[in-house]
């Protein structure tokens, strides 16, 4: 293990472990066992609000019919990009008021389904 106070970091093997200047702490290959806390309730391999990253905790609020936010926020998990059940953007969204998946599917909690170029099999209706 190396502890550098000058720049300062430390490192342990070939930055397999690694804490830099700046707090961020990288550990490739680690198993994380437990409870997972989070203080800024982010997720994911890009920087801080990036599209990719998984966030968990409060969706934004609803918006109603003319765009405008209701202040209604719901359980979620979700990509940065679609923080809301109504969002249009890619990504998706699972939260206690429903299910989303892009654009083009979405589940309510109450059982309401939306798809587009669905495609049934196997239904005997």
């Amino acid at each position: 293990m190396q502890i550098n106070l000058t720049i300062p970091e430390i490192r342990y093997g070939n930055s397999n472990f690694l804490v830099d200047s700046s707090g961020i702490l990288t550990a490739k290959g680690a198993e994380i066992q437990g409870k997972l806390y989070t203080i800024e309730s982010e997720v994911g391999k890009g920087s801080k609000g990036s599209d990719g990253n998984i966030r968990i905790g409060e969706s934004a609020s609803d918006l109603d019919e003319q765009g405008q936010e209701t202040g209604t926020t719901y359980a979620a998990i979700y990509t940065i990009g679609k923080p809301r059940f109504s969002a249009t953007s890619s990504g998706f969204y699972l939260g206690t008021n429903g299910l989303s998946l892009g654009s083009d599917f979405s589940a309510t909690a109450q059982g309401q389904v939306e798809a587009k170029n669905i495609r049934l099999i196997g239904y005997n209706g």
